[in-house]
Parts: C-alpha cells; structure tokens; sequence
C-alpha cells in the first residue's frame, strides 16, 4: 500500500480505528473515543482507509507514520496511552487486547 499523507489527528485515529479492531469488532463507544479525536469529516475519511487496509497495510502504515508523529519516549508513551484508555473503555481487557498491546508497543518503540 501507498503511503497516506497523515495529519497527526488523523494519524491517531487511525491508530486507534486499529486498536479497536484487534478483537474483530470496533464497538459504538469506541467509534465516539476515536471520532473526540478528530473532525467528522475527518473520521469517515480515516475510516474509509482504514476498511481499505488489510492488517498488514495498517502495521506498515503505522511503521511509516510513527517516527513524523512521535518521535521521543514520552511521545510515544502518550500514544500508547490513548491505545490502553480505549481498550479499557469496556473495563473488559482481553488476552487477545494484551497481545495486542505488546506487539503494537513493538511497533512503535522500534
């Protein structure tokens, strides 16, 4: 896949929209945490990339974004802050949204 032109909202909602899938299923309160994060019109357009993205698109997209975004420790903290936030936005916190967490901070921090 092409690298996409993220601003950096957008770049976190598309983080986000990722996150929210790592169980299959992005849930209504999860599209409200992601869409506080950016203007509607925004959301759609995230959104329709990201249902474009197959798994592997969406690591590499992150991959490529990730160092335009957050580029020290504590910028990186804070994203993977708002990934925690919003899976525990349930106060479910699944084996599969732990693995999640721990392959996604491999993602990042690399």
């Amino acid at each position: 896949m092409e690298n996409y032109n993220f601003e950096k909202d957008e770049f976190i909602a598309f983080l986000l929209l990722f996150t929210a899938n790592s169980d299959v299923k992005i849930k209504t309160h999860e599209v409200e945490f992601v869409k506080n994060n950016l203007a509607n019109h925004s959301y759609v357009k995230i959104h329709d990339l990201f249902e474009k993205c197959s798994d592997m698109n969406c690591i590499e997209l992150i991959s490529n974004n990730i160092q335009k975004f957050a580029k020290t420790h504590e910028e990186k903290e804070a994203l993977m802050t708002e990934v925690t936030v919003l899976l525990r936005l349930d106060d479910k916190f699944s084996a599969i949204e732990q693995h999640f967490i721990n392959s996604l901070r491999r993602i990042i921090f690399e």
